[in-house]
């Protein structure tokens, strides 16, 4: 496999002899004596695997082995899906991760200790309990509604005919595989008396007739031009009978439409040529793989449901589905090709129109290396997924001069998060031997911009109030000895509420009258003494009280009075040497110290400035003085 180049074969033959194995060029490997331990070893020399080592070296930090409570920490924040329910799918617990260890744990003592090591961490990430392809979501939740099958015009109509075929293939005799061919087309014969096919004619007409059991074929012209005009109403068709798409027969060259684009309306079947192994026909495969390629899949609930109604060219989120997001890095490939050739992965996304991505997402090409080539490239975001349930991922690799190596179609929906081995497929989605790709994956729900810390704190409280706490420890680092505690605030708010008490009129108090008025009046005791009636105690009433307020004549008023006990606290006086040793004093000091200091270096510099001017204004005058003194002279002389 990866022995075809002569540097290739000279590394393997190394390897080879380092682990003891016969390395000659007409040497032979006893099968029975290669166990899995040797071929594991040879694995881990050929490829190295330094990027597996530094994902183990993030959680053991120097440590040899991960223990069972750093695996467990690895498997529920790493390796789980955030989109499980937690009755249903609970977190792992350390028991849970002591079973995973002894399974793939080599060293016994380490196994019975709960240690894992490298070797047995690399292990399980290779393992199928580290699949790609969820295996809670299996055959509970599906994408589209089509599978694959051959009939006589080599087209894949939706039924997968792959056991049957298997079938026939492991008899021996041929009697008995044509009575088994007899019975399996009596049955498909019996299916005619269930489907009728009819006619289209419009929606309306199929929606008036309502006969569940007709069926109607459309080509793929026809049917583009119904799904562009009427998009809801072939959705809502589709959820009442059976629609059949076909090629158009202007396709002499056997080429293929994409299917996402009618299954994303609900057609049941969508029959491709089955001998043309594009882009089509591998997406096809790829999505009738999710569902061990049985042939059905079951279309999501808002497809079927009366009561729901959908837009297959939405752009924006639908009501009453999750979008979601997806962030996928490509870190690594192993044994892509045998070739001595540069390579690249390619990451693209299919579904409704909003959410297909093609040619975007990239990798860099890794010269001459498709063994174990290290891409560990920036992760592909796809920040919002508006129909996840409709969505598949395809991840493909390349060499260098653009010719297809091998693929892999996942579903969103059943997609894994964490680290992952993705084994590729051929075009005809057979597995291509070692060939994979180890990414690293995180699946979320769509958050909108600016909530997404308010789902954080939603989906963690603990870790969101853990994090404020530790923010407020690091912020009392820089602002110690300058804030004010709760209790310092609330004494000094009381000595000033108590200050504005003394400081106030003695002679007044605050009253409450007792009729309908619900503010808070202050009447001076003169006033309250000699106002004896209702009439004049409400005339003395700061502020105004409405009409249906005045109590009538027969009536008295007694304000309720309230007394304020005044208290003023006494408040130690230190001295002024104590003052002096204070820190924040003695910073302030410091401070104003260097201002001054520096106030009187710039007033020197001033008075040196003023100085030399002054004495360059003085040489000046007393060299004009001189040079008139002297022309005066010599035009004398002159004369």
């Amino acid at each position: 496999m990866c022995a075809q180049s002569r540097d290739d074969k000279k590394r393997l033959e190394t390897v080879l002899s380092g682990l003891g194995l016969p390395h000659g060029k007409n040497d032979t490997i006893n099968p029975t004596k290669f166990t899995f331990d040797d071929f594991f070893r040879l694995y881990v020399q050929l490829t190295q695997r330094t990027e597996v080592e530094a994902v183990f070296n993030e959680y053991v930090g120097t440590k040899k082995y991960m223990t069972a409570e750093q695996f467990v920490e690895f498997l529920n924040q790493t390796q789980r899906d955030p989109r499980l329910n937690e009755i249903l799918y609970p977190y792992a617990d350390t028991a849970r991760a002591r079973d995973v260890i002894e399974q793939y744990e080599p060293n016994k003592y380490m196994s019975k200790k709960g240690q894992l090591s490298f070797t047995g961490f690399l292990r399980y990430l290779l393992s199928e309990d580290n699949n790609i392809i969820s295996s809670s979501k299996g055959s509970n939740e599906s994408t589209s509604t089509e599978g694959s099958s051959t009939d006589p015009d080599d087209e894949a109509e939706n039924l997968e005919g792959e056991s049957g075929l298997n079938k026939s293939t492991e008899r021996g005799d041929d009697s008995k595989a044509q009575a088994t061919e007899t019975e399996a087309g009596a049955e498909i014969s019996a299916l005619v008396n269930y489907v009728q096919p009819v006619h289209f004619i419009s929606f309306d007409d199929s929606r008036e007739r309502k006969h569940f059991y007709e069926m109607s074929s459309f080509d793929e012209r026809q049917a583009t031009v119904l799904l562009k005009e009427y998009p809801s109403e072939f959705v809502e068709y589709n959820k009442n009978q059976l629609s059949r798409v076909y090629p158009a027969g202007t396709r002499f060259d056997s080429s293929n439409f994409m299917p996402q684009v009618f299954w994303n309306a609900g057609c049941q079947l969508v029959a491709l040529n089955f001998q043309t192994l594009d882009l089509a026909m591998q997406l096809n495969l790829g999505i009738f793989e999710y569902n061990l390629r049985c042939g059905y899949l079951l279309k999501p609930d808002f497809m079927r449901r009366k009561d729901r109604k959908f837009y297959p060219f939405a752009d924006s989120t639908v009501d009453g589905i999750v979008a979601g997001s997806v962030k996928i890095q490509v870190i690594s490939g192993q044994f892509l090709t045998e070739k001595k050739v540069g390579t690249y992965v390619e990451v693209e996304m299919y579904g409704l129109p909003v959410d297909t991505i093609r040619k975007r997402f990239k990798t860099k090409i890794i010269p001459n290396n498709a063994i174990n080539p290290v891409y560990d490239e920036e992760p592909f975001f796809i920040k919002r997924v508006v129909l996840p349930s409709l969505a598949s991922i395809r991840i493909v690799a390349y060499e260098e001069g653009g010719r297809f190596i091998g693929h892999r179609i996942l579903p969103l929906m059943a997609l894994s998060p964490g680290y992952r081995h993705v084994n590729l497929r051929t075009e005809m989605g057979q597995p291509l031997p070692l060939a994979t790709v180890f990414i690293h994956v995180v699946v979320k729900d769509y958050v909108p911009d600016g909530l997404s810390e308010f789902a954080d704190a939603l989906a963690n409280p603990i870790k969101y109030q853990s994090d404020l706490e530790q923010r407020t420890l690091q912020l009392a680092v820089l602002t110690e000895g300058l804030e004010l505690t709760e209790q310092e605030e609330l004494k000094k708010s009381s000595l000033g509420r108590n200050k504005e008490q003394v400081n106030g009129s003695p002679g007044q108090r605050p009253s409450i009258p007792t009729v309908g008025s619900t503010s808070i009046d202050v009447i001076s005791d003169e006033q309250t003494n000699t106002s004896s009636t209702p009439t004049a105690a409400l005339s003395t009433v700061l502020g105004s009280v409405e009409s249906n307020a005045i109590p009538d004549s027969n009536s008295t008023v007694k304000p309720i009075e309230i007394n304020f006990e005044e208290r003023i606290e006494e408040v130690p006086v230190d001295s002024l040497e104590k003052i002096l040793e204070n820190k924040l004093v003695k910073e302030k000091k410091l401070e104003l110290e260097k201002k001054l200091e520096a106030l009187r270096k710039k007033c020197e510099k001033k008075k040196q400035t003023l100085q030399s001017q002054k004495s360059g204004d003085f040489s000046e005058k007393k060299s004009k003085l001189i040079n008139m003194k002297l022309v005066k002279r010599l035009s004398s002389k002159n004369m």
